[in-house]
């Protein structure tokens, strides 16, 4: 077994037909680099049950030497400040799944979604860890390994946000070990910001009229309630018969992205929007119309559609409008709102905003009106200078 040097962890590498290679550091015996047609990847030695086991660091090639060393030591100083092995703690994978995965479930709407980052992203990286070993440099190493592999700032932080999510409840829960969360203190990575895009009536036109040739039956008339309500895609994917109250001409979200239910109002053209969709479920698969809860279910398996990307991706490139986003809908509905003289107020209740911040994306739109109004006292004087 050889030892390390910063030059062989850059130029290392498998000549054809040779084995895995397992070299340790010369300077800190409990780091190794493992070389294999995979790749190479920094692990640490630890003890599990008596034995010594070698646990995943990050990929060699993004995290540096110097850093490497740096979390092998704070891992063998975790082990004797225990005085005993840390495999005893409970691994961060069991916290997820038998602690913090339930509770998402129950108080988060999007909890599928954060558990598919966290199965995809984040277990393979830290799920063997004990959750109470997990430092700083591991959580950056995940990031810089993210950013590496060619993922976008966006998906970076939202990583970034879930584990801080996951360490924010095991501080709360008093998970034992865990005094502090150790992604306290990182930051964000810098998004450039999209430029949202907004359906004129003239684009609203011509995607009504591609979604009503899809294949999908029911596309035309999930597009339709979007855009009347500015409702998010998986609240009207998920809504219920149920939530709809008609002698009220409200569509209740039970579990907003906030957290708490939300209230829609209802035009009158969206409640015929809703009526046309269970008139066209009857049709297609009356079966299921007759017994679905579900307003907008998939007509071959009765549930609610696990996406609609595919028929929706077809409609808007019929349309010619390859650039416009399902979630570009609800700011179109937003849009509509700010130009027809509501307030941004008005806006934030009715798109469930937390904070107003958030729907001052919309300022601009109603400074344009009011541009447009100030030509009236143009248009009224009919000065000429």
């Amino acid at each position: 077994m050889g030892s390390i040097s910063p030059d062989f962890v850059i130029s290392a590498d498998l000549s054809a037909g040779e084995e895995r290679r397992l070299l340790r550091d010369c300077e800190v015996p409990t780091l190794f680099l493992d070389i294999s047609p995979a790749g190479k990847v920094w692990r640490s030695a630890r003890n599990v049950a008596g034995k010594r086991r070698l646990s995943f660091i990050a990929d060699a090639t993004i995290l540096s030497l110097e850093d490497a060393r740096r979390i092998a030591i704070e891992r063998g100083r975790e082990e004797e400040e225990d005085g005993k092995s840390n495999a005893t703690a409970m691994p961060f994978r069991n916290f997820v799944e038998t602690v913090y995965g339930p509770h998402a479930k129950t108080v988060k709407r999007s909890h599928h979604q954060e558990m598919r980052v966290i199965r995809n992203h984040i277990l393979p990286a830290l799920g063997d860890r004990p959750i109470a070993a997990i430092g700083k440099a591991e959580i950056r190493a995940l990031l810089q390994s993210k950013v590496a592999a060619g993922y976008g700032p966006s998906m970076v932080n939202r990583i970034l946000a879930t584990v801080k999510s996951i360490f924010s409840r095991a501080v709360d829960w008093e998970t034992e070990g865990v005094k502090e969360s150790p992604a306290r203190g990182i930051r964000q990575l810098p998004c450039p910001n999209r430029i949202d895009a907004f359906l004129t009536p003239a684009e609203a036109q011509r995607l009504q009229v591609a979604v009503a040739q899809s294949e999908n039956p029911l596309l035309r008339h999930i597009i339709a309630f979007l855009l009347l309500t500015g409702g998010r895609k998986r609240e009207a994917l998920d809504a219920r018969w149920e939530n709809v109250d008609f002698d009220r001409r409200i569509f209740t979200v039970p579990l907003s992205k906030s957290g708490r239910p939300r209230y829609i109002p209802l035009s009158d053209e969206a409640i015929r929007v809703l009526h046309a969709a269970r008139r066209e479920l009857a049709r297609v698969a009356p079966e299921i119309a007759a017994s679905t809860p579900w307003i907008f279910p998939n007509p071959e398996t009765g549930k609610p559609f696990v996406n609609i990307f595919t028929s929706w991706n077809n409609a808007r490139k019929r349309a010619g409008l390859d650039h416009i986003r399902v979630h570009d809908l609800r700011h179109s509905f937003a849009s509509a709102l700010v130009n027809e003289g509501m307030t941004l107020y008005d806006v934030k209740e009715i798109l469930g905003h937390a904070n107003m911040a958030t729907t001052t994306r919309y300022a601009h739109l109603s400074r344009e009106r009011l541009r447009q109004a100030a030509t009236v006292a143009s248009d009224h004087y009919k000065l000429k200078i």
